[in-house]
């Protein structure tokens, strides 16, 4: 058993259980090598990787705090709450997975539309592991790599960013709910 040191923490993370490129555990594993004593796993509308992250954590000397960072709408604006120390419980799991599927359909639609304007893209294509959502950053990878746009910055720019052709809304939660959940 292992003891975590005291040092500098990271609050606010994500895995590729949303929009991250590393699981939890490598997130783990990067935490030890910038010399983090403990991180917040907080993934977008997802508590998922919270268990791995513990696992390792366990493992590699780091304390990991349970969080996640619940998309939510105010006003027309988007806001996002990040949740700290939070405990998992069926009915966050619940919401969380509610809006995993939202997030399904909504890229199933983002891809109709870049079918619409000639850019064939499908489900298939996105980079696609079980239990993890994907979102617009890993649609913009695919389009880079397609040659469709140069960056991933242009990707959001020309088709998928906020006001632009292919893009839909996604779901949100109320602040209140975020909140009490």
């Amino acid at each position: 058993m292992c003891k975590v040191k005291e040092g500098q923490v990271d609050l606010h993370t994500h895995s590729n259980f949303s929009d991250g490129s590393l699981s939890p555990a490598e997130l783990v594993e990067e935490a030890v090598w910038k010399g983090l004593s403990a991180i917040a796993l907080t993934d977008h509308d997802n508590i998922d990787g919270l268990s791995l992250a513990a696992e390792a954590g366990k493992q590699l000397c780091v304390e990991i705090i349970h969080g996640v960072e619940l998309s939510c709408e105010m006003d027309d604006i988007e806001v996002h709450i990040v949740g700290l120390f939070i405990e998992p419980n069926d009915e966050l799991r619940q919401r969380c997975d509610e809006m995993c599927h939202a997030r399904e359909s909504r890229m199933e639609r983002i891809l109709e539309k870049l079918g619409d304007m000639g850019i064939n893209i499908t489900m298939d294509d996105l980079p696609q592991e079980a239990g993890k959502s994907v979102g617009r950053p890993h649609l913009a990878k695919v389009l880079v790599e397609r040659g469709v746009v140069k960056s991933i910055g242009e990707a959001f720019a020309r088709y998928i960013g906020d006001n632009c052709p292919a893009n839909v809304s996604k779901d949100r939660f109320s602040v209140e709910e975020a909140v009490r959940l």
